[in-house]
């Protein structure tokens, strides 16, 4: 069974059977996941922001699409 989760470094992971990791986004950098590809170039015909939040009160990502 595949899971994925937020770990306390900022890195989302999917895990195999709770404990293998099978893929890894790679830091945050304040723009971009730098192991997700194609998360760093902006498209010119559907530009987008992202936004990281990862405090004590909360975590989550989400995309603007202008």
């Amino acid at each position: 069974m595949y899971s994925t989760e937020l770990g306390l470094d900022g890195i989302l992971k999917s895990l195999w059977n709770s404990s293998i990791a099978y893929w890894s986004s790679g830091k945050w950098n304040g723009r971009f996941f730098e192991s997700i590809p194609g998360m760093s170039s902006q498209s010119v015909s559907a530009p987008c922001n992202y936004m990281f939040v990862n405090n004590d009160q909360e975590s989550r990502i989400w995309v603007d699409h202008d």
